[in-house]
This record gives C-alpha cells, sequence and structure tokens, in this order.
C-alpha cells in the first residue's frame, strides 16, 4: 500500500474522532493525536492488505479496517449526552443547536460526567433501565444550571 492509503484511514478516523469523540480530542495534546492517528492507520492498513491476501473483495477488506481503525472506541459520552439531549430535552437540543452553544455545552459536561456515565453503562443488569433514568435525572438537573448560567 502507498502512503495515500494511510492518508485515507487518517482522514477517516480524524472525521470519526472529531464528530463522534471531541472529549477524546480535548484531553489529548496534538502529538498525542498524531501518533493515535498513525498507529492506528498503519494497523488498519495492515488490516486492509491481510484482508486482501485472505481473499476478501476491497469492500469486505475495507469493512476489517475500518473496524480494526475504531477498535475501543464504542461508547463516546460525547455521544451519548448528545443523543439523551436531542431525545430526552428536545427544545434545549434545538435552542442550543440554534444559538450554536450545543457542542461546548455538550464538550462542558463530558469531564464531570465521565465516571458517571462509565459506572451504569458498563452495567448489563436489569436495572440499567432504572440507572439510565437517574443518569437523565442527573443530566436535566446539570442542564437546568447550565442553560441558567448561560441567559444570565
Amino acid at each position: 500500500m502507498n502512503n495515500t492509503d494511510i492518508d485515507f484511514f487518517e482522514l477517516y478516523l480524524t472525521d470519526f474522532l472529531q464528530s463522534d469523540f471531541p472529549e477524546l480530542l480535548r484531553k489529548l495534546s496534538l502529538s498525542e493525536i498524531k501518533t493515535l492517528l498513525t498507529v492506528r492507520a498503519s494497523n488498519a492498513t495492515t488490516a486492509f492488505e491481510n484482508a486482501r491476501r485472505e481473499g476478501l473483495t476491497v469492500m469486505a477488506a475495507q469493512e476489517v479496517a475500518i473496524h480494526s481503525l475504531v477498535q475501543g472506541l464504542d461508547f463516546s459520552i460525547y455521544n451519548f449526552l448528545h443523543d439523551t439531549l436531542e431525545k430526552e430535552f428536545k427544545q434545549i437540543f434545538e435552542t442550543l443547536t440554534q444559538q450554536q452553544r450545543l457542542v461546548p455545552v455538550l464538550l462542558s459536561f463530558c469531564a464531570p460526567l465521565n465516571d458517571f456515565i462509565l459506572q451504569y453503562e458498563i452495567d448489563d443488569t436489569p436495572t440499567k433501565q432504572i440507572r439510565y433514568s437517574l443518569i437523565v435525572n442527573a443530566i436535566s438537573q446539570a442542564l437546568a444550571k447550565a442553560v441558567g448560567d448561560f441567559d444570565s
């Protein structure tokens, strides 16, 4: 494979991280981000080449490579907050979106909710729905405060 292939995987991963994991990018330095992109793109290229050698079609090999590229990036607190806000608090979501404050507000919630959310998301017991309700309630209270702080 040539350098163009690595660039494709780096671009794909960059876009994926920016849209789905902006909270991760905020935690990393520029050199850590570059290392993350380079290593994962290289692994994806190797996965693609191995899949093609095994006889997979280009599309199937690309699926294998993309899976390798995003492996371990399964749960995004940012996406969880985005989806929860959009689903449970539609009016606030729309207001923040119109005012172009959605991303900064969501990012401001990521760090404080990190441990809290992961504590419940890892749990797959029947009480998960109750825990989800607790998370939504906590987010609701925090959003009410945050929206009040933004308006003042």
